[in-house]
């Protein structure tokens, strides 16, 4: 943070993501479920808490930043849902073989009761804190 601090000029602006939950919808408790599930299978989490968190560091070394919101529609299937829960990167600690969550989505999808590639449309919200340079 104190390199970003000395590169940005004035009027120059550093933008901090505080993150936003991807499915804001009817299908959030698929993605909750495969979380739980993995969890209970000794898999460690790396991002699914939602929200604003761990910005007060970055305040110490920049100041107090504005918080911004960019609002979106988003389309998604109940069978993106479960599928991005139990493969992408950001959402489990590196190095823990992820294989097991496969068939976790797939049950999970299976009991679900939603129809697995129905568009459902909801507003995706991201919040930023904006820091910016004095001119």
């Amino acid at each position: 943070m104190l390199e970003a601090r000395r590169v940005v000029r004035p009027g120059g602006s550093i933008a901090v993501t505080l993150g936003g939950r991807m499915f804001a919808s009817e299908l959030s408790p698929l993605r909750d479920a495969v979380f739980s599930e993995g969890q209970r299978l000794g898999l460690q989490g790396a991002h699914h808490i939602h929200g604003p968190s761990g910005y007060e560091d970055v305040d110490s070394v920049l100041g107090s930043g504005e918080v911004v919101e960019v609002r979106f529609p988003q389309i998604d299937t109940a069978r993106q849902v479960v599928l991005d829960a139990a493969s992408h990167p950001y959402a489990w600690l590196p190095g823990q073989d992820l294989t097991p969550l496969q068939a976790v989505a797939e049950q999970v999808l299976a009991s679900s009761g939603f129809e697995p590639d129905r568009p459902v449309e909801h507003e995706r919200v991201i919040s930023y804190r904006v820091y910016r340079a004095e001119a």
